[in-house]
């Protein structure tokens, strides 16, 4: 007798608890609940991944353009030399960018042949019109461009500017950005 009221209690305790979750999830308070829930679970991925690929194409657009302005920049500045008589200027200049860290490789070329490459270069010598089309183009962590270089007194001759930029930094803010999301 004793067992089969505990029993009984056990099932009557198990059917209260069920008719209790029931009542509070199949009422107004609980779909409204439901709801809020099914939106973050939607929402949220969706929101992270186009925080992420826009900041990623953000960055992307803001390295390019970064990097076509110091590639500009620095071919204004060699434009000002001659290249017979201001070697050790154009070398000063050359070596000067390649030490700001965000500079891996230049050279100066006429057609095929490297005028002059600096001693300081982390890049390996490509020969003709180096130029990446996008960053990570060809996974050496490294985004080149070709400028034209008119240098005074050049006589003619058709120099072009080619710098290879770190694009590393790019990768590693996008997975920072990816870490800090998730912790």
């Amino acid at each position: 007798g004793r067992y089969i009221r505990i029993a009984q209690l056990e099932d009557y305790c198990c059917l209260m608890v069920i008719s209790w979750i029931y009542k509070k999830l199949f009422s107004l308070k609980g779909y409204i609940l439901a709801c809020i829930l099914m939106l973050h679970i939607i929402v949220l991925p969706l929101l992270f991944v186009t925080i992420t690929s826009t900041h990623k194409q953000s960055s992307n657009e803001q390295f390019v353009s970064h990097a076509r302005e110091m590639a500009g920049i620095l071919s204004d500045v060699l434009s000002t030399k001659n290249p017979d008589n201001d070697w050790e200027s154009i070398v000063t200049i050359v070596d000067s960018a390649l030490l700001g860290e965000k500079i891996l490789y230049i050279d100066i070329s006429i057609g095929d042949n490297v005028y002059f490459s600096s001693n300081l270069n982390v890049g390996e010598t490509l020969p003709g019109k180096m130029e990446d089309s996008v960053i990570g183009d060809n996974d050496d962590n490294t985004y080149y461009l070709s400028m034209p270089v008119r240098f005074a007194n050049a006589k003619g001759s058709s120099y072009l500017l080619r710098i290879g930029f770190d694009e590393s930094v790019i990768a590693e803010t996008h997975e920072s950005l990816v870490k800090s999301t998730f912790y």
